[in-house]
C-alpha cells in the first residue's frame, strides 16, 4: 500500500541507514531530474543554442545520481524497522517523554 511505503520512508529517517523505500524514492526524484534535462538538451541541440551547459548538467546529475547508489550500496541498505517508534517510551504524569537508545553504552 502506499501509506505503507511512505511510512517506511518516513522511517527511514529516523533509523540509521537507508532503507530500499528511501533508496527507491532518492532513484525516482532523480530520474525526474532527468526528464526535463534530457528535454532541454534536445530542445537546445535542435536550435543550437547552448546545448554544452545543458550536457555539463546532465553529465553531473548522472555523476551525482551514481554516486549516491555507489555510496548507499558501500555502506549498505538497512532493514526496514520500526525501531526508531519502539524507542518513544510514554511518559508518566508530570513528567516528558524520553528516546532511548538501545544501542548506546550505559555509563556507571
Amino acid at each position: 500500500s502506499c501509506m505503507g511505503y511512505a511510512d517506511d520512508v518516513v522511517n527511514g529517517i529516523f533509523s540509521p541507514g537507508v532503507n530500499w523505500a528511501t533508496l527507491i524514492v532518492i532513484n525516482a526524484i532523480l530520474l525526474l531530474l532527468f526528464v526535463p534535462l534530457l528535454f532541454l538538451l534536445h530542445l537546445t541541440v535542435a536550435a543550437d543554442i547552448a546545448w554544452a551547459h545543458v550536457a555539463v548538467q546532465l553529465v553531473l546529475a548522472l555523476g551525482l545520481w551514481i554516486s549516491i547508489n555507489w555510496f548507499v550500496f558501500q555502506i549498505g541498505v538497512a532493514e526496514t524497522t520500526d525501531s526508531f517508534a519502539g524507542n518513544i517510551q510514554a511518559p508518566s504524569e508530570g513528567t516528558e517523554a524520553v528516546v532511548t537508545d538501545p544501542d548506546a553504552k550505559k555509563v556507571s
